[in-house]
Parts: C-alpha cells; sequence; structure tokens
C-alpha cells in the first residue's frame, strides 16, 4: 500500500459523502426560495462548503485514529497508523492541514461558515482529545458537530441560520444514537448503552416526522425518501434490540452513517423538492460502493 492510498484510507471516503449530503442539504433548504443553479455566485458558495465540509470531516477522522492509537495498537491493529503505513505524525500533519484548508474554504463564503466552520474544528478536537470515552459527552460532541455540519450548509445564506436552527436538533439526535451504539463494536457490548442508542435514534425519527408533518409538505415528495431511510437504518437496529452480537452492530453503525444521506435527502424533498433530494441520493451509491474499499465508522 502506498502513502497516498494510506492517507486516502485513514480519511474514510465513505463517510466524507455522508458529510457533504449534510452540506447540500442545508444549501438546499436555505436557497429552497431561490434560484440555487441559475445563480453562479450560490453555486461557488456551495462548492465551497462542500470541500469544507470534506476537509473538516476528514480532519476530524484523522485524529480520531491519532488519539486511538494506544487502543487500535490492540483491538485494531490493521489500522493505518498501528500498521506503520502513516507515522502519527504524517498523520497529525495531515489532520492539521484538512482542519486549515476546511477553515479556508468556508471563509471563501462568509465569516459565519467560517465562524461555524472553526466550531466543528473546536468541537472535532474536544471529541477526540477529551470527550471520547465518555459515554455521555463522547456522543454529545459527535452529534454537535453533525448539527454544526448542516448549519455550515444552511449558512450559505447568513441570515437564515438562526431561523434553521431547530433543525440541527435531528441531526444531532441521530448521530448520538449512532455513536452510543457504535461505543459496543468493540470490547464489551453494555446493552444499556445500546439501548440509549436506540432511544436517541427513536428520537431522531421522531424529530424528523414531526418537523415534516407540521410543514406540511408533500406527501409524495418526501415518503420513497423517508421509507428508504427508515429501511435502511431501522431494520439492524431492531435486529440488535432482539439479538445483540458484533456483526449486528457493526451492521447498524454502518446502515446509519450511510443512512445519513437519506435522512437529508428527507428533508431536502420536503423543502426544496424531490429533484433536488435526488441530487443528495446520487450520493447514495457512491458511499455503499466507497464502503466496500474503504472502512466506515
Amino acid at each position: 500500500m502506498g502513502k497516498l492510498q494510506a492517507y486516502l484510507t485513514i480519511a474514510r471516503p465513505a463517510n466524507l459523502l455522508s458529510s457533504a449530503a449534510d452540506v447540500m442539504n442545508g444549501a438546499f433548504i436555505a436557497t429552497s426560495s431561490l434560484a440555487l443553479f441559475d445563480d453562479n455566485s450560490l453555486l461557488w458558495k456551495a462548492l465551497m462548503l462542500v470541500l469544507s465540509t470534506a476537509c473538516l470531516y476528514a480532519g476530524g477522522i484523522v485524529f480520531n485514529d491519532v488519539y486511538d492509537y494506544d487502543i487500535d495498537r490492540i483491538e485494531r491493529p490493521e489500522r493505518m497508523i498501528p500498521s506503520g503505513k502513516l507515522t502519527i505524525t504524517e498523520a497529525k500533519r495531515f489532520g492539521i492541514c484538512l482542519f486549515f484548508f476546511g477553515v479556508f474554504f468556508a471563509l471563501m463564503v462568509s465569516f459565519s461558515s467560517a465562524a461555524l466552520a472553526l466550531c466543528i474544528v473546536i468541537s472535532a478536537f474536544t471529541y477526540n482529545a477529551k470527550a471520547k470515552h465518555s459515554i455521555v459527552y463522547g456522543p454529545l460532541m459527535m452529534g454537535i458537530c453533525r448539527g454544526l455540519n448542516m448549519l455550515l450548509g444552511i449558512s450559505i445564506v447568513s441570515n437564515s441560520i438562526i431561523q434553521h436552527l431547530y433543525l440541527a436538533l435531528v441531526p444531532l439526535f441521530y448521530i448520538i444514537g449512532i455513536t452510543l451504539i457504535s461505543k459496543c463494536e468493540a470490547g464489551r457490548i453494555k446493552k444499556r448503552i445500546l439501548d440509549a442508542g436506540f432511544f436517541f435514534y427513536l428520537l431522531a425519527c421522531s424529530g424528523l416526522i414531526t418537523i415534516l408533518f407540521i410543514k406540511e409538505f408533500s406527501l409524495l415528495s418526501i415518503l420513497p425518501f423517508l421509507f428508504g431511510f427508515l429501511l435502511l437504518t431501522s431494520i439492524p437496529i431492531i435486529k440488535m434490540q432482539v439479538k445483540v452480537n458484533y456483526g449486528v452492530i457493526r451492521q447498524a453503525v454502518k446502515n446509519g452513517i450511510i443512512g445519513i444521506i437519506l435522512l437529508d435527502a428527507t428533508l431536502t424533498a420536503g423543502y426544496a423538492g424531490p429533484e433536488f433530494a435526488l441530487a443528495i441520493l446520487a450520493l447514495l451509491p457512491m458511499s455503499i460502493a466507497l464502503s466496500r474499499y474503504f472502512a466506515v465508522t
């Protein structure tokens, strides 16, 4: 394996598409009353925000592996750092560069976008360095990162951030749930943690459905995407409640991460229309294909 492949592997490309979906969703929501594809300046901003989130998310994942080095030597020796394919110094430099460009690309859009990007960097560092191994603060920080990521997309129109602030609660609760479940991917399986993850998953789904209902969006527009999201994510999570084993837990986490794309597409279908949701949904087969070659966690 060459260095380039090692850098790609540690960045988890399949995961990055889910972060891009968050930003695209936010951008489509914020510009739902505007002609996004007819405005070159908005298209440029959307591109900058997608590049920003890809760098920010990859940077967070890289530092996740940096801080997990001692654990991965025992539990996951095949990962890039413990296997010797990348040194800790190389990984740190790569992560810092990714964070820098993440904030830089956001700054090309607005100071509000750059501030949100910087908050994501701080949240990612807080998670990796301090909160990761806390059952309470670890999942919370991960959820905050995802909520901020959606707001990063919404910041394409700066004055719409406050207006749509409540939407960030859906990815917040959803990622808290998936992160709690992922705590049992390796090591001892604790049923109470899985139950807590299941609770937050249900809370996120309930919040999503409530928003769609209150807004009175067209059922024909949202149902295909909502059904696809629930089908993909709920089956392994329900199986996990019935019969607990590492295989089912890892499938629930994998589907949960990929399912973010369908979650984003569902919201976009309601706010902007199904044609925009299809643009997000196009990321799904790409994510699934990448997941065959790169880890999803």
